[in-house]
């Protein structure tokens, strides 16, 4: 009887054992289901993403094709002039001009005057706008090349062009499939504006623009490229980014500013200055303790932070770059570790919010 009560306990156990594997089988099984969703739904978010792209060049070669057959006998009559295809517009009527002492202050009171303000600083700008002014000029000791939020493209291009030379940003549409980059780098260097705006080489993912842009020598002229879906990041080339320069505008917001607005250009030209090898190192051995990226990925991060002092200001300047960089090399989870950094305790907020606009194209500002 002793025996015959110990096999069926010990049948209990077995059949209790088989029960808890089981379980164990269909949790794993289902988080492999969840898994498989998951990778599914990105694979079909980024097809839908290029799908859409080729359309919309498919749409930009038939308007082109049809547009080269209705002047076909201009063309042939005349010998072609690619510069010509290029047109560009004022982003602002002409203005009341004053002088100011710099381009820093003179970039800070225009952001100012254009409706630029911060939501942190209870409506006492001054401080806010002042700094965000001094990074950006750090910036273009760095890089001319800008990649702004489409949100404050008019406010920031606008307020440099007429710090520095008392003349409204240019704007221009760039088409899908352009690839004439002599013209382009003729018509950028022949501009009377000192920025111009070239729009969709971000929206449409115009890699072979971006790319030209990063080996193109533009002297003195400022690119700004402007960032209107940000999920179409995710589709761009990590190596664009070590020329282009992502400026930083959480916390700002743009409201309605007056129609003739008062704007100042500086007295002084803005000379641009050239870092030190050995700091430049010396920052890039300092980013690398945080940010395990290439080290080529770092380089225009690193240059910025040779002109100033203010280590956590700088560090809060360049952090969303290089969280973006981040996120086009290994992807949303190294990005997020990045983030959520003890040295960014600061703005972990601000770059998991970016981060997520990317990874899954929120439209949240």
């Amino acid at each position: 009887m002793r025996q015959l009560t110990a096999q069926v306990k010990e049948l209990n156990e077995q059949l209790q054992q088989k029960h808890r594997e089981l379980r164990d089988a269909q949790a794993a099984l289902e988080q492999q289901e969840e898994e498989q969703r998951k990778a599914l739904q990105d694979l079909e978010t980024n097809v839908a993403l290029k799908i859409g792209l080729q359309q919309i060049a498919q749409q930009n070669r038939a308007m082109v094709e049809e547009l080269a057959t209705q002047h076909t006998t201009a063309r042939d009559a005349a010998p072609r002039d690619d510069t010509q295809r290029l047109r560009s517009a004022p982003m602002m009527a002409p203005t009341t001009i004053r002088l100011c002492d710099d381009v820093r202050h003179a970039l800070a009171q225009n952001l100012q005057a254009l409706g630029c303000t911060s939501i942190d600083t209870g409506g006492k700008d001054s401080g806010a706008l002042a700094n965000f002014a001094a990074q950006l000029c750090r910036t273009l000791h760095a890089t001319r090349l800008l990649a702004v939020d489409t949100a404050h493209v008019p406010a920031v291009a606008n307020a440099l062009a007429v710090a520095r030379r008392g003349v409204p940003a240019q704007h221009m549409g760039i088409p899908v499939d352009f690839s004439d980059f002599a013209a382009l780098d003729t018509f950028l260097k022949g501009s009377e504006s000192p920025v111009v705006v070239l729009d969709n080489a971000f929206d449409t993912v115009n890699e072979s623009l971006l790319f030209a842009l990063n080996r193109c020598h533009i002297d003195d002229m400022i690119v700004v490229l402007p960032i209107g879906s940000f999920a179409n990041l995710r589709l761009v080339t990590p190596e664009v980014w070590q020329k282009v320069f992502y400026v930083p505008t959480a916390g700002l917001v743009e409201i309605p500013a007056s129609a003739n607005p008062t704007l100042y250009r500086s007295r002084a030209k803005f000379a641009p200055k050239h870092a030190e090898p050995n700091d430049v190192r010396a920052q890039l051995a300092a980013l690398s303790r945080t940010v395990k990226l290439n080290v080529s990925a770092m380089v225009t991060p690193a240059t910025i932070m040779t002109f100033g002092l203010d280590t956590d200001d700088l560090r809060a300047w360049v952090m969303p770059h290089l969280c973006l960089e981040m996120y086009a090399y290994q992807g949303v989870e190294a990005a997020t570790a990045l983030c959520g950094h003890p040295d960014n305790a600061a703005i972990a907020g601000r770059l998991h919010t970016l981060i997520n606009r990317i990874d899954h194209g929120s439209a949240a500002r």
